[in-house]
């Protein structure tokens, strides 16, 4: 079993590496929940990764309309 976060919880620098590679998908939901799966994450890592990445790429949307 892979575990990315080794039961410590995942560091902002991960999550916003990981937030970065789902906005570039066609299907971030799908890369988040296929990423959650290949490395075993818990339903609270998989969760906070949905919410952190969520909230990261609706402000990079605001950013983007604020230009």
């Amino acid at each position: 079993m892979r575990r990315a976060s080794g039961g410590n919880g995942l560091d902002l620098s991960t999550i916003t590496t990981i937030c970065r590679a789902a906005g570039g998908q066609d299907n971030p939901a799908q890369f988040l929940s296929t990423l959650a799966r290949a490395y075993s994450l818990s339903a609270d890592e998989s969760a906070t990764i949905r919410t952190n990445c969520a909230a990261y790429l609706a402000g990079q949307a605001d950013a983007r309309g604020r230009r």
